[in-house]
């Protein structure tokens, strides 16, 4: 079983680098949010995404061309007991591929990740507590370039 679940932990950290640098002690805050979705979309040919969320809230991401985003997510209701927000990274026709847990603190949440691919959409479903090696239920919100 420990084989497993390290093979399942090496999955997700070769797929996207996952960080949450804005969690202070008090949580973050949507100023931390907007700072951050501001600092990429400083970068030559970065691009915003919003879309709302089945369920309540809604998330914005800021892309860099170099693959460094940040998502921002907020009014997100906490997810049911035993169960955790999962983002994947999502390319064509190929398996949805895991992109770290979505912590939500007071309805926000605030992750960077590195290295996501330009042409991949984002995803978030709701998963058994610490998250799917593949989605187990349809997303609540997808985010694509046009």
């Amino acid at each position: 079983m420990g084989a497993v679940s390290a093979a399942a932990a090496a999955a997700v950290a070769v797929a996207v680098v996952v960080s949450q640098p804005w969690a202070p002690t008090g949580g973050v805050t949507e100023g931390d949010q907007l700072t951050a979705i501001e600092q990429i979309l400083q970068v030559d040919g970065a691009e915003r995404l919003e879309s709302p969320v089945t369920g309540g809230g809604e998330v914005e991401v800021a892309r860099a061309p170099s693959g460094e985003t940040v998502l921002a997510a907020r009014g997100l209701p906490a997810p049911a007991e035993g169960r955790d927000y999962q983002m994947w990274t999502i390319q064509g026709e190929a398996a949805p591929q895991p992109a770290g847990l979505l912590e939500v603190q007071d309805g926000l949440a605030l992750v960077r990740m590195q290295d996501v691919p330009a042409d991949a959409a984002l995803a978030v479903t709701v998963e058994p507590a610490g998250g799917s090696e593949a989605p187990t239920t349809d997303p609540i919100v997808v985010l694509a370039s046009s």
